[in-house]
């Protein structure tokens, strides 16, 4: 692509799921920035027309095959985003692309004339078309390849990893043996400190006078005083 246009390839891996919707994210991202942006999809299903809301009569194949000329096949989704759709024609391009050797420079050929309209052309790739998928990543200047795990894999791994019932109770420790009644544990650490105080505590509440409180209350004047009460 020419030098004032960035280009990034949306690429799926085995077992990488949501592609259009990080295609769709991805390109309203840099529209919303303020990037004039146009979003590739090579997708036969369309998913990204359909997210964006947006149903193009015709789109990638059309425009690429020269049936139809960009105003009747690029659509504008949203304020500065607009999309070259895809679909069940997509099949028919990658059929011209098998014909022609599988050009890698696909996409340059095709994309060339959109270029100098946009600061961004995000593209959607697909692996069921692996011609088309070969142009787009030779196309690009930058790849982002999703790997989303599958959730029902994720499950599967889970139920092998937890232990079954009869594991789990031969993993169980056995009971401790009972300890001596002539032997009581000794506590140590904080809970000794506690009953030394308490044992204290007892022992200094058995040598107070005879008096105790009443002493202390019949105490008065210079007396008092001269013993801080």
């Amino acid at each position: 692509p020419l030098q004032n246009v960035k280009s990034i390839g949306v690429v799926p891996s085995p077992g990488g799921r949501e592609k259009s919707i990080a295609a769709v994210n991805l390109a309203m991202g840099y529209s919303l920035s303020g990037f004039k942006t146009l979003l590739v999809d090579s997708d036969s299903k369309g998913m990204a027309g359909t997210i964006l809301g947006v149903a193009p009569p015709a789109g990638l194949t059309e425009f690429a095959t020269a049936e139809l000329t960009a105003k009747q096949t690029v659509v504008k989704a949203r304020n500065r985003l607009w999309i070259l759709a895809g679909g069940r024609s997509v099949a028919g391009l990658e059929r011209v692309a098998l014909k022609a050797g599988g050009d890698l420079a696909l996409f340059d050929a095709i994309l060339r004339p959109l270029e100098t309209h946009f600061d961004y052309i995000i593209l959607n790739g697909c692996r069921d078309f692996p011609r088309l998928l070969q142009g787009i990543i030779n196309y690009s200047q930058e790849l982002v390849i999703l790997t989303l795990p599958n959730v029902e894999s994720l499950l599967l791994a889970d139920a092998d990893a937890s232990p079954s019932p009869e594991k789990a109770e031969a993993g169980k420790p056995g009971p401790k043996p009972p300890r001596a009644k002539d032997t009581p544990p000794q506590e140590t650490g904080i809970l000794a400190d506690l009953e030394a105080a308490a044992d204290q505590a007892a022992q200094d509440e058995q040598e107070l006078p005879t008096g105790g409180l009443e002493e202390i209350f019949e105490m008065q004047g210079p007396a008092a005083d001269a013993q801080g009460l």
